[in-house]
């Protein structure tokens, strides 16, 4: 197969690049007030990390693959670069070179013998981007260099393969993670972690081993990676799924809010009319050291949806999250990401 290759272009995304030298942007613009902000706009969902697996289980597609895969694979090239140690289970791995982009493709190849004719045969290809800082110009330069591997390149991906890992996430520009109040959907597993400094930079519901949910310090991260940045501090919103229910790409535009359920708000509520006076104060005391959610299970359950609901009464115009996923069916068709017709 021969490669397809495209005029460099910048790679665009759709939703701002945190690491300039100005005022930090994500999806919208932020009114920046003493102690803190809030959104103008809603935030636009974006994705933020997909992993697919795409499985070859025809033995004609999986003989006639494996050539071109081992020897793009073997080698350093303009295309693919050393990139450590395969995955567990997979036997060669590279970086995918997208001309314009910092966030690079990775791919791991696994392949094994016909034992009856000693030929070995492809097997599976596991694929991790960030499609948010890939772009749509990123994603035709990928597909570019997948098609001198695989047949149809990412056209075969959005027909064939499957989803084992979704990052979904919005940027919340101007607010302060410390001026969060945040209760989840359910109760589930949390934890908080802080800086050396002392200072809250996540919250976590859920176990890594699943999907979970994330809460941190966007700025302070990249910060944290050496990427200089200013402006207002940004705080990131984003749900980890692994196998999603949506499982392939053409069915992306289908997925479940991952926000739903959610309470945010940086606004302390007044206080119920009902019990003595002293209780509130003591309980927003609690939530300011704890989090809203961890203050919530010191009280008698039927206390509970109580305070939860005064809270979620006070959400802000920017955390809706059925506005926020709204826009969702936008975004998949803007990235064609999940478009069979965009790739022939």
């Amino acid at each position: 197969m021969a490669l397809i290759k495209l005029p460099l272009k910048a790679a665009s995304s759709n939703k701002k690049d945190l690491t300039q030298k100005i005022p930090i942007e994500g999806q919208n613009q932020a009114t920046t007030q003493a102690d803190d902000a809030s959104l103008s706009e809603t935030p636009k969902p974006f994705i933020d990390k997909l992993t697919v697996n795409l499985t070859f289980k025809s033995a004609k597609k999986a003989y006639e693959t494996h050539g071109a895969l081992y020897r793009a694979l073997t080698n350093d090239s303009d295309f693919f670069k050393s990139v450590g140690n395969p995955a567990k289970g997979f036997k060669l791995a590279k970086q995918i070179v997208v001309q314009g982009c910092e966030s690079s493709p990775r791919l791991d190849y696994a392949y094994s013998e016909n034992p009856d004719t000693g030929v070995n045969l492809a097997g599976r290809i596991r694929l991790e981007f960030n499609p948010s800082k890939l772009g749509i110009w990123g994603l035709k330069l990928l597909h570019g260099t997948l098609s001198s591997i695989v047949e149809d390149g990412w056209r075969t991906f959005v027909k064939d393969a499957r989803i084992s890992r979704l990052d979904v996430a919005v940027d919340l520009v101007g607010v302060r993670i410390t001026k969060l109040k945040i209760v989840p959907p359910k109760a589930v597993v949390s934890q908080t972690w802080s800086s050396s400094k002392g200072k809250l930079q996540t919250y976590q519901w859920g176990k890594p081993t699943g999907s979970y949910t994330q809460i941190y310090n966007k700025t302070e991260e990249m910060k944290a990676r050496g990427k200089e940045v200013s402006g207002s501090q940004v705080t990131r919103f984003e749900r980890r799924l692994k196998q999603p229910a949506c499982q392939t790409l053409t069915k992306l535009v289908e997925l479940d809010n991952p926000f739903a359920g959610f309470v945010l708000t940086t606004t302390v509520p007044t206080a119920p009319d009902d019990g003595p006076g002293y209780v509130w104060p003591l309980f927003c005391d609690s939530v300011s050291v704890r989090g809203l959610h961890a203050a919530l299970q010191l009280l008698p359950e039927h206390k509970r949806p109580v305070y939860k609901k005064k809270f979620a009464n006070v959400a802000p115009s920017w955390w809706d999250p059925e506005v926020i996923w709204a826009q969702w069916p936008g975004v998949i068709q803007e990235m064609k990401i999940g478009d069979p017709q965009a790739w022939t």
